[in-house]
C-alpha cells in the first residue's frame, strides 16, 4: 500500500505583530550534504531553503535575535543549525 506523505505544517504566532504564519510552509530533503555546500553565512533566501521555513518566519528570527546576523543581513550558519535543533526539541515535547 502506498501512503501519500502528508504535509507537515505548524503554526508560529509573532506576539509583536499579532500574526500567525506557517513555521514550515512546504517540503524537502536537505541533506547534510547540501548542507555542508553552502556558506557560513546565508542570505535569507538560502535560510528559507535549508529550513523551510518562510521568509516571514526568517525575518522575525532574525529581528527577534533568535539568530546571528551581520550588517549586510547575512544569517551565520551555525546559530541558524542551533536554532533548529532548539525548534525540533521544543516541536518534539508538544508531540
Amino acid at each position: 500500500m502506498i501512503r501519500e506523505k502528508q504535509k507537515v505544517c505548524r503554526q508560529s504566532h509573532f506576539p509583536s505583530e499579532g500574526k500567525t504564519v506557517d513555521v514550515l510552509p512546504y517540503q524537502h530533503n536537505v541533506t547534510l550534504v547540501t548542507w555542508a555546500q553552502f556558506p557560513e553565512w546565508l542570505t535569507p533566501d538560502q535560510a528559507a531553503f535549508l529550513t523551510g521555513h518562510s521568509l516571514d518566519y526568517i525575518q522575525w528570527m532574525i529581528e527577534d535575535g533568535c539568530v546571528e546576523c551581520d550588517l549586510n543581513g547575512l544569517l551565520w550558519k551555525p546559530d541558524l543549525a542551533l536554532f533548529q535543533e532548539s525548534l525540533a526539541d521544543v516541536l518534539s515535547w508538544s508531540a
